[in-house]
């Protein structure tokens, strides 16, 4: 699992863990390698949990990635184009 999965309690069996990018996005292989060796945990993490909450098309994937930094989500002007789960983890020092 992740770190976050790590830091709470939860595990999941590795075939569970899937990404939202698009095949032959620019990405796949940096989030590939993240699923297969996650970043590790800070020694005393301190954690927030943000949900995004919305209407259709109002931008909540496009905003993930840019806080992400990274293209986790896919972005469409077509509603409901992210149907998949994912767990975006920010870590920066101690604060995760």
């Amino acid at each position: 699992g992740s770190a976050m999965d790590h830091f709470i309690g939860v595990s999941q069996p590795d075939s569970l863990l899937t990404s939202c990018a698009t095949k032959g996005s620019m990405y796949s292989n940096e989030q590939n390698l993240l699923l297969v060796h996650p970043p590790d945990m800070p020694e005393n993490p301190w954690i927030l949990r943000v949900v995004l909450l919305g209407a259709p098309n109002a931008g909540k994937s496009r905003l993930s990635n840019q806080l992400l930094g990274l293209k986790v989500f896919p972005v469409s002007k077509k509603v409901h184009t992210t149907h998949c789960q994912a767990l975006g983890v920010i870590t920066e020092k101690e604060i995760q």
